[in-house]
C-alpha cells in the first residue's frame, strides 16, 4: 500500500449494528504494536456513557533524565472511558510531553502514559470525557 494511501481489509453492511448506542472497535498489529479505532454509528456526543470507573497509580515520579523530569503512570478502568487524559495541575500542559492522552480505554484494559517535562510533578490528575467541567 503506498504512503498516505488506504485499503478495505474488512466492512459491515449499514444497519448491521443495531443497538442505538453500540460502536465498532477494530484492532491490528503494525510492528507487534496494537493499534485501534473505535467507529460510533450515532454521534458519539450524543451517547450516554458510564461514569467510568477509572484507577491510577505513579509509578514513577520526577526521575531526571536528560534535563527533564519523568513520571509514569499507570491508568486502568472497569468500563468503557471515552477521552481519558492525564492532567498535571500547576503546570502547563503545553510544557509537557505525553507518550499518550486522550485515548479511550476499553474495560478491564490498562495504558502507561509517560509524561517528560521540565518541571517537578507534584499532582497527577486522571480524567475523562464524563469529568468535563468538574475539577
Amino acid at each position: 500500500c503506498p504512503a498516505n494511501a488506504s485499503i478495505e481489509l474488512s466492512s459491515v453492511a449499514a444497519g448491521k449494528v443495531r443497538e442505538p448506542f453500540s460502536f465498532l472497535r477494530a484492532e491490528w498489529k503494525v510492528s507487534g504494536e496494537v493499534l485501534s479505532s473505535n467507529y460510533f454509528p450515532q454521534l458519539w456526543k450524543d451517547v450516554p456513557f458510564e461514569k467510568p470507573q477509572l484507577k491510577f497509580s505513579v509509578v514513577e515520579k520526577n526521575r531526571k533524565q536528560g534535563g527533564l523530569y519523568v513520571t509514569k503512570v499507570k491508568i486502568s478502568s472497569g468500563n468503557y472511558s471515552r477521552f481519558v487524559y492525564v492532567d498535571l495541575p500547576g503546570i502547563d500542559i503545553h510544557e509537557c510531553s505525553f507518550s499518550d492522552n486522550y485515548f479511550d480505554l476499553m474495560g478491564q484494559q490498562s495504558r502507561l502514559v509517560i509524561i517528560e517535562t521540565k518541571y517537578k510533578t507534584n499532582q497527577v490528575k486522571v480524567k475523562s470525557l464524563m469529568d468535563r467541567g468538574s475539577t
